[in-house]
């Protein structure tokens, strides 16, 4: 048995995705066959539906930014185009009131698939992942920042290499990857290999999906929503890549940039 675990930014990101039912059906069609089943440990569960109210709240905001910005430049260095323009926004604004349609048919096929999976329980990982958080142990190696949740998730897949083999895919390259972004986190490979099953790590749920099912053409590439008009303040490098991450309350964005290093939040959404 393949037991397939898929982090929750991986999830966020696949409800924000307009055009991203070839993943559902591809998804589907993995879970089908008796050798994979979806493993959900409860903390993703519950990480995933403390996000998802403000899924669609925070992507219109953000492609309505996005629209604004834009008509406001055209505006001024296209003043000839004006009627064109003025054409385009409209058509924009006609566009931006379907997303929190699209958004909700994302959301629901993601709950058809959590109905299908395996609920894992956490009980009894909480102390060993706080222990991980206060030294530093991978995933939470990084000084500047420690996660309960995913030393959870890695906790509740390693367990399950008791059974068979796991199929980890996060969309988290910086807790989890080695210096190789394609490869696991070398502690996090030896603490698998005691293990009497082995893993496949994928930083990426398309590369899942090929191995998965080697006959299907490549999907775009699945990325976060970030306006192309933020770049790192540090080094002005627009090679950024998102996290979501939940504190007391609320639940922030974090864009990491890719060359420099230098974290930048971006929002505190505060959650009812």
């Amino acid at each position: 048995m393949n037991f397939v675990f898929i982090d929750t930014n991986t999830w966020i990101y696949l409800g924000e995705e307009l055009n991203s039912i070839e993943y559902f059906d591809n998804l589907h069609e993995i879970f089908q066959y008796p050798d994979f089943k979806l493993v959900v440990p409860e903390s993703t569960q519950i990480e995933f539906e403390r996000h998802r109210n403000r899924v669609t709240e925070n992507l219109t905001k953000k492609f309505k930014s996005h629209a604004i910005n834009g008509y406001q430049v055209f505006k001024k260095f296209l003043p000839e185009k004006l009627e064109e323009i003025e054409k385009i926004h409209s058509d924009t604004q006609a566009l931006i009131k379907k997303i929190p349609e699209r958004v909700e048919t994302n959301l629901n096929l993601i709950d058809e698939l959590f109905e299908k999976a395996e609920i894992a329980s956490i009980e009894g990982y909480m102390s060993e992942a706080c222990r991980r958080c206060l030294h530093h142990i991978a995933p939470a190696h990084k000084n500047s920042r420690s996660s309960p949740g995913d030393c959870i998730f890695w906790l509740t897949a390693l367990a399950y290499l008791d059974k068979g083999e796991v199929w980890f895919c996060t969309a988290d390259n910086k807790d989890f990857s080695s210096q190789k972004n394609n490869e696991l986190d070398e502690q996090l490979q030896q603490e698998s290999k005691a293990k009497p099953f082995k893993i496949e790590y994928f930083n990426d749920l398309n590369a899942l999906i090929q191995a998965a099912l080697p006959y299907k053409p490549k999907l775009p590439e699945l990325t976060p929503f970030i306006p192309y008009y933020l770049a790192c303040s540090r080094c002005g490098s627009s090679n950024l890549f998102k996290l979501t991450r939940t504190i007391p309350g609320s639940w922030i964005d974090i864009l990491n940039c890719q060359d420099c290093g230098k974290q930048i939040i971006t929002n505190i959404e505060y959650m009812d």
